[in-house]
């Protein structure tokens, strides 16, 4: 199957937000109908419905469903009877993003995070799909999470089991490496960056990695409509 952001399964994270607990929205879309489900064992969450074809649907997951810093069990599973494209959106007042989730079908071994750095909160969250996950990490800078630390420029390894997290912050996290033995879904961001880190307000960074394996050399990109001062790219 070609690689895509549709799928039948999901796996995935929201990370920590600044500040309050943060509003979770997924938005569910699909070219046919279906039937799906939304479950986090580790908040005691579950749901399902039904999609029409073209249409979109709204969920909302309570707080309790953000990964806590360190090691946790906030994994997010997703199913669904067909092809579905998932948006998940962490919600704060004045601090906000959103990320297009990417099915298990194409996550792979090997990850680069993309972050932020400036104030604290530039970090990035693991989480495992399978059971028994050994999950080997190259920090580009120290890190730490809960009672976890570790230094920068060595590797480190840690297990996980199925739907358990490990969020883990530092400078910018930017360039740490994460590697596994089973296939794992890899999520990169801030609390509250300042985008350029001279400027006051800050806005909450989200996005799921793409594994190594289908990084490309040519990008299309596309300006926002109101932005006169030029975008940034890292």
């Amino acid at each position: 199957k070609q690689n895509s952001n549709a799928g039948k399964e999901f796996v995935i994270g929201f990370l920590p937000n600044y500040g309050s607990v943060p509003t979770l929205v997924l938005f569910l879309t699909a070219p046919t109908s279906l039937n799906y489900t939304i479950s986090c064992p580790g908040a005691s969450f579950a749901t399902s419905g039904s999609l029409n074809a073209n249409g979109l649907v709204s969920v909302s997951l309570p707080g309790s469903v953000v990964m806590p810093v360190g090691k946790g069990k906030n994994g997010v599973f997703i199913t669904a009877t067909d092809d579905l494209i998932v948006y998940g959106l962490n919600q704060v007042r004045f601090t906000t993003d959103a990320f297009l989730a990417l099915p298990t079908y194409i996550q792979r071994y090997e990850y680069v995070v993309a972050s932020y750095g400036g104030r604290a909160g530039s970090s990035f969250g693991v989480v495992a799909i399978e059971d028994s996950t050994t999950v080997t990490l190259l920090p580009s800078v120290a890190l730490s999470g809960g009672v976890l630390s570790y230094a920068s420029g060595r590797n480190h390894t840690i297990k996980l089991q199925r739907l358990e997290t490990l969020v883990l912050k530092g400078s910018d996290v930017t360039g740490t490496r994460v590697f596994s033995d089973k296939i794992i879904s890899v999520f990169g961001g801030h609390d509250c960056a300042n985008v350029p880190s001279n400027k006051r307000a800050c806005d909450h960074l989200a996005e799921q990695m793409p594994p190594v394996e289908t990084l490309g050399e040519r990008y299309a990109i596309a300006p926002l409509a109101t932005r006169t001062g030029g975008d940034m790219f890292r």
